[in-house]
């Protein structure tokens, strides 16, 4: 009966292992912020050959001590990239935003931006 267990709790521990040593995660993410339109536009890069399989499934936005806003995606339109527009953000007191994307496979990637630099730039 130990064996059993042994066996079947080992045999466990190789299926998640090997499956998360496999996860891809996302390479880059960049964000864009528009005051006017109250806008965060996002776009994280991913690194797969089979976006069908390992596309991202969820971009959350951190706006500091507020809940996080959350998108899911269940396919990935764009090969090599995710995007998404946050709306109707308030950026009143708001220095820095954090974004993290999870790819469905598990892996995951986290970057914290600061306002000032991510601000949409109008041409003179």
């Amino acid at each position: 009966m130990k064996s059993i267990f042994k066996a079947v709790l080992l045999l466990w521990f190789l299926i998640f292992f090997s499956n998360s040593s496999y996860a891809y995660r996302p390479v880059n993410i960049t964000a864009e912020a528009d005051l006017d339109q109250k806008t965060i536009f996002i776009s994280v890069q991913t690194q797969t050959n089979t976006p069908h399989k390992n596309y991202i499934r969820r971009i959350a936005l951190y706006l500091e001590k507020k809940p996080p806003l959350v998108k899911n995606f269940f396919f990935q339109k764009r090969g090599y990239y995710q995007q998404t527009t946050f709306a109707n953000i308030d950026f009143k007191n708001l220095e820095n935003i954090t974004v993290k994307a999870y790819v469905h496979t598990g892996g995951s990637l986290e970057r914290t931006f600061k306002i000032d630099d991510i601000l949409k730039k109008e041409n003179p």
